[in-house]
């Protein structure tokens, strides 16, 4: 008998065969392992729906669970994740997604849903939460900046979390990983904590900014995060969702099309108050 069932912990190993469909990039079992065995507390054990025939998982379909707090209030969300069914399953492929859209108590995200079912999405409630981003362009001479930098730039996790409270520290602490790292710019007696990811684009590695604590620091400082970016990070171009900037393009910056558009289905929220931490990109490292 063909049934969906809640996904929990426990059912990473059940799970995990079904992950060999992702092959591009390879994604390591140790990095599946955080959909299901989460970094930060949680009080709710769902991982998503199985899809099982008898005792065997034949399909899989995850939400990463988080909550945060926006504008003074907390707000539930669910990232939508690895939506996988063995071929000769596809035709109940759709009873996955519909217990996931039946989630009505929290925002949900997606970003990496293919063009082609974004209908089927939209019928369900999504919208759009992202369709490009603002990649900027390295300097002339990346290891050279302008002018005299009157602050400090931060990129130890430890010597971040000292400068944070505690709301800003969960996160670092919580997300801070081997492809998720934090950076700490004090400026003027302000600070922006940003959270980014290492990708490898066409032809360079780009850094991809996936949280901004402080927009207006963040862009008085930009010349000096592309020079530490470039030189820690290893990254000659910053990638940034062009809501997190506010429709801002900087010098040296330009407005590109994401590959795949992210969608979202929220209550309270509008695009600009979503960014992509606690989800499959800093996660998985998508």
């Amino acid at each position: 008998m063909i049934r969906v069932e809640v996904a929990t912990p426990e059912t990473f190993e059940e799970a995990l065969p079904l992950f060999e469909a992702f092959r591009n990039p390879p994604i390591p079992a140790a990095r599946w392992r955080r959909l299901f065995h989460y970094s930060w507390p949680s009080r709710e054990r769902m991982r998503g729906f199985v899809l099982r025939d008898g005792p065997r998982v034949v399909g899989f379909f995850g939400t990463i669970l988080y909550e945060r707090l926006i504008d003074g209030r907390v707000e539930k969300f669910a990232d939508l994740t690895s939506w996988v069914t063995l071929p000769e399953y596809r035709n109940h492929s759709l009873r996955l997604f519909e217990a996931v859209a039946g989630l009505h108590d929290r925002t949900l995200t997606c970003h990496t849903a293919i063009q082609s079912i974004h209908p089927l999405y939209r019928r369900f409630g999504f919208k759009e939460l992202e369709s490009k981003w603002i990649v900027i362009l390295p300097k002339l001479n990346p290891l050279r900046p302008d002018g005299w930098f009157r602050g400090r730039i931060i990129t130890a996790p430890g010597q971040i979390l000292k400068k944070l409270d505690d709301r800003e520290g969960a996160c670092v602490r919580e997300l801070a990983s081997d492809i998720c790292h934090p950076m700490l710019v004090t400026h003027r007696g302000r600070k922006c904590l940003m959270l980014f990811t290492r990708a490898k684009g066409r032809r360079f590695h780009f850094a991809r900014i996936h949280h901004v604590s402080n927009r207006e620091v963040f862009l008085a400082c930009l010349d000096h995060i592309r020079w530490r970016m470039a030189i820690v990070g290893r990254a000659l171009l910053l990638a940034i969702d062009a809501r997190l900037l506010d429709g801002h393009i900087p010098p040296g910056g330009r407005e590109t099309p994401l590959a795949l558009v992210a969608l979202y289905r929220s209550k309270t929220l509008r695009p600009g108050q979503i960014d992509n931490l606690y989800s499959e990109l800093t996660l998985l490292g998508l």
